[in-house]
């Protein structure tokens, strides 16, 4: 019996941030797969007008010997890339 191979293109997952220590890193973290590229997921719970929503950042993942303090980073919400509620057109 052979094995199929799942294909994760255009999908993605997202876990609980267990090791969230300050409140502006992400409430989850996770990754995905996007046109055969992959990129790390931090997802947030904001609300606005008494209505909660995901706010998200996506980074792609580096390739490399160089990539591990920017993994550790990014594990814990530090993208470089920040959003205010400001930012969203709704």
């Amino acid at each position: 019996m052979t094995q199929q191979q799942y294909n994760n293109n255009n999908r993605g997952v997202l876990f609980k941030n267990e090791r969230k220590q300050q409140a502006n890193h992400p409430d989850y973290t996770g990754s995905c797969t996007i046109n055969n590229i992959e990129y790390w997921i931090s997802g947030w719970i904001k609300e606005k007008d008494e209505k909660k929503y995901f706010s998200f950042s996506f980074a792609p993942k580096q390739q490399g010997k160089n990539n591990t303090q920017d993994n550790k980073q990014q594990a814990l919400g530090n993208t470089g890339t920040s959003f205010d509620n400001d930012d969203i057109p709704f």
